[in-house]
């Protein structure tokens, strides 16, 4: 089950209304510890729909500062391949990370 309950369906409330039922009805559905969503920019903007409605909801820009400074904040995280496991930055180093790689990351809201 993706941990995303963010109102792009439904409200956020019948959506993890919903989301609780499911769990209930089925116990052995799984729950990512991680909400993964695509951090790369395309001509100054997030080619992910689930990025921009992150951003916008959360009260950032939807462009590349509004991403760096999510992640700059905390808000966000990019998940980074250390080879054996991944592990979600924020902060200048997520922020780097991230260009290191022409926004070429995944990452998810806290």
């Amino acid at each position: 089950m993706n941990s995303y309950c963010r109102g792009q369906v439904l409200n956020e409330r019948d959506e993890a209304l919903e989301a609780i039922k499911l769990l209930k009805a089925h116990p052995n559905i799984y729950l990512s510890p991680l909400n993964g969503t695509r951090f790369v920019i395309r001509d100054n903007v997030p080619i992910s729909s689930v990025t921009t409605t992150c951003l916008l909801k959360l009260g950032y820009s939807n462009d590349y500062e509004g991403v760096g400074k999510a992640i700059l904040d905390g808000t966000a995280g990019v998940l980074a391949d250390t080879g054996v496991i991944g592990v979600l930055l924020s902060g200048r180093e997520g922020v780097q990370y991230w260009e290191s790689r022409n926004t070429e990351c995944v990452g998810g809201f806290r």
